[in-house]
């Protein structure tokens, strides 16, 4: 199955990055794109527990769903994965 999540605090292709590679890791989660330009990020997922796995890695990462508060420890996170992915491409 496929979802469709908007998400807080994308900035640019590091971002992308390591979104990517972070959900791409979790074992029933697979062919993950992230849009974001549109704070989007679609990935394919074989359960609602892998599902729920990736949101979770999600919101720890500082990318919270646009539907939760984006508390500044959240945009303080997803910076520094930002960076990260950075660093990885």
């Amino acid at each position: 199955m496929t979802t469709v999540v908007f998400v807080n605090n994308i900035k640019c292709g590091g971002c992308e990055n390591q979104i990517t590679s972070t959900l791409d890791q979790i074992k029933g989660i697979g062919n993950t794109v992230v849009f974001a330009q549109e704070g989007k990020v679609t990935f394919e997922f074989s359960n609602e527990e892998a599902r729920a796995e990736a949101l979770a890695k999600l919101d720890k990462m500082g990318y919270p769903l646009i539907t939760k508060e984006n508390r500044l420890s959240d945009q303080a996170k997803s910076l520094v994965s930002c960076a990260i992915g950075r660093i990885k491409k």
